[in-house]
Order: C-alpha cells, then structure tokens, then sequence
C-alpha cells in the first residue's frame, strides 16, 4: 500500500510567526490519524494546509499521489474532515446524515450504501438513530 497524505517539509508562517516548522508526515492508505496537542500547537493550520483552506509559506502537500495545489478541486472532490467541532443534526438519523452530505457532494448512494458505510464504520444499526 502506498501513501495517501504526503507533506515533506512544511513551514506555514502567519505575520512573521513561524507557525508549522519543516512537518514531515506520511499516512499509508488504510492509516487513521489523529492531532493532539495544546493548544496553539498548529493542529488546526496544519489540517488546514492539507485541506488547502490555508496557503502553505513552503513545502509541499501530496494527497493520493497528486500535488494539493496543482490538483486541488479534483482531490478535494474525493476527501472530508472535521475540524474543531463536529456539525451535528438532533433531528436526523444516520442514514439521513450520510445522504444529507452525500448529495452536498453531488454524490448519489443508494439504500445498501448507506447500511455498507454504516457498518463500514461501525455503526450498522443506527439508520433510525
């Protein structure tokens, strides 16, 4: 398996302030990843140096093989994340939630879609939670 996220040598620098210094990170494809640390670490500017929500000063971002600035909309059509506080919806099962964000993709899944990303991630038999 190959890298899906590549960031070699990243810097991000905000009025003068070196906020990310030299990130080097690679996650394989099937890898699940996490930021902690205190605040003002640069967990959030670097998710958004991946997610090019926020320019980088130097380096480089590479998502599935491709360079982030030179491909952005194509791989940012294929990607997703949640940064800070999650949007929840009280009102909505989980079933509709993952067609509510499908279709803010221009995605169209089906019934048995839906019950495979559920139980993809565990969550089987929430479709009417």
């Amino acid at each position: 398996m190959g890298n899906i996220v590549e960031i070699k040598d990243l810097f991000k620098t905000i009025n003068k302030e070196e906020i990310l210094s030299g990130i080097n990170l690679q996650i394989a494809e099937g890898e699940i990843y996490g930021f902690l640390g205190p605040n003002g670490a640069g967990k959030t500017t670097l998710m958004k140096c991946m997610l090019s929500l926020s320019t980088i000063s130097s380096g480089s971002v590479e998502i599935f093989g491709k360079d982030l600035q030179e491909h952005r909309e194509e791989i940012l059509s294929q990607i997703g994340s949640i940064i800070e506080t999650p949007i929840f919806y009280d009102n909505c099962t989980a079933k509709e939630i993952l067609v509510i964000h499908a279709q803010y993709m221009g995605k169209n899944i089906t019934e048995s879609d839906v019950i495979r990303v559920l139980r993809m991630v565990g969550l089987k038999n929430t479709t009417k939670k």
